[in-house]
């Protein structure tokens, strides 16, 4: 048995994360009838309590969609966006380029920039594309698939100049880095339950500015995630469809929780893990990556190409860490600093490192 909680395995994985006691409480129990004023109410804290983390008015729409967060980013782009439209997309990895995907499959056009996988965005990448117009610029705010965190400020300043929608797809940024939804004048967050919110999968949220909400398309290309629904059903507490009901409540109980802790120091946790984690990785001599990585995930370069080595050691060891992508697949590994993880979790992750690296 390992870890503090005498546990058969620990997730160190960006999604699903390391649950929560309170968590598994709240999964324990029988899910409610939820076509009721009861469930109704509970959608209405759910809802003010999300917005108060996003540091968004409570003007801003929050779609909750039963699906993945592919799903949210695919019910995105067909509520607000068509072939008329012009897209910008930031492309730095494989979440870049399902923005991309997603565009190209209802033939809707855009332009990209390619961010170097070794560095972070710049202002300069931005420089050959001041002088087109463009409805929506698109960005994966945690390129989780290497960890980089790209600087908002720098986003924000192309889309207001060009007036487009700032789209921002957070989802394992959310509740791991400092977001601020309306300060940065972001009119679409996207995110899901897995992630920050430390809860089950299978809920994707969509958070619309009064903005976003008057460039919905009157007739989006989809049935059952036409936004409008949503919207219209929320007045009342509901969805239009069945929502995972019992994943509602755990992220009711969790919301309820960051804010009794206070967010500043639900977020101190975060980081602390991930500096303590980084600290502990430079002592041993590992390279980590020069660009900005997110409080979320840290990635790391394993010696001689054994990056699937040592991810299949630790798990043989029940200890869950994630691969990464692209042309580090094989060099590089990902440790993830979300969920119900501390210092005793990242030293006996840290213990098994060093006894691979002893064989």
């Amino acid at each position: 048995m390992l870890g503090r909680k005498a546990r058969d395995y620990i997730l160190y994985t960006v999604g699903p994360v390391e649950m929560f006691d309170r968590t598994l409480k709240v999964r324990s129990r029988p899910i409610p009838y939820f076509r009721n004023q009861a469930f109704s109410n509970e959608m209405f804290k759910l809802d003010k309590g999300l917005k108060e983390l996003l540091h968004t008015s409570q003007d801003t729409e929050i779609i909750y969609l039963t699906a993945s967060g592919t799903d949210a980013m695919d019910a995105t782009v067909v509520n607000l966006f068509n072939k008329d439209s012009k897209l910008f997309i930031i492309n730095g990895g494989s979440f870049g380029k399902r923005f991309m995907e997603i565009a190209s499959f209802y033939n809707i056009p855009f332009d990209t920039v390619n961010v170097p996988e070794e560095r972070d965005l710049l202002k300069d990448d931005f420089v050959p594309f001041e002088n087109n117009k463009y409805d929506g610029v698109l960005v994966n705010i945690d390129e989780t698939s290497i960890a980089k965190l790209y600087d908002i400020n720098i986003i924000e300043d192309f889309a207001v100049r060009h007036n487009a929608l700032l789209v921002v797809d957070a989802i394992s940024s959310f509740l791991c880095d400092e977001y601020e939804m309306d300060k940065h004048h972001i009119d679409v967050t996207i995110f899901s339950s897995q992630k920050g919110l430390c809860i089950s999968p299978g809920l994707a949220f969509v958070a619309l500015s009064k903005k976003a909400q008057e460039k919905l398309l009157e007739h989006p290309a989809t049935y059952y995630s036409n936004f409008h629904d949503y919207i219209l059903n929320m007045k009342r507490g509901q969805t239009p469809f069945t929502p995972a009901v019992g994943t509602i409540f755990e992220a009711i109980d969790m919301v309820e929780y960051i804010q009794n802790v206070s967010l500043g120091s639900w977020l101190k946790r975060i980081n602390d893990n991930a500096s303590f984690f980084r600290s502990e990785l430079t002592k041993r001599g590992f390279e980590l990556p020069k660009f900005t990585m997110s409080n979320a995930v840290t990635m790391f370069f394993t010696p001689n190409n054994s990056a699937h080595d040592l991810k299949e050691y630790l798990a043989s060891k029940g200890l869950f860490i994630n691969p990464s992508s692209g042309k580090w697949a094989d060099s590089a590994v990902r440790v993830a600093h979300i969920g119900d993880l501390n210092k005793e979790d990242y030293d006996l992750l840290l213990k098994e490192i060093d006894n691979y690296y002893k064989k």
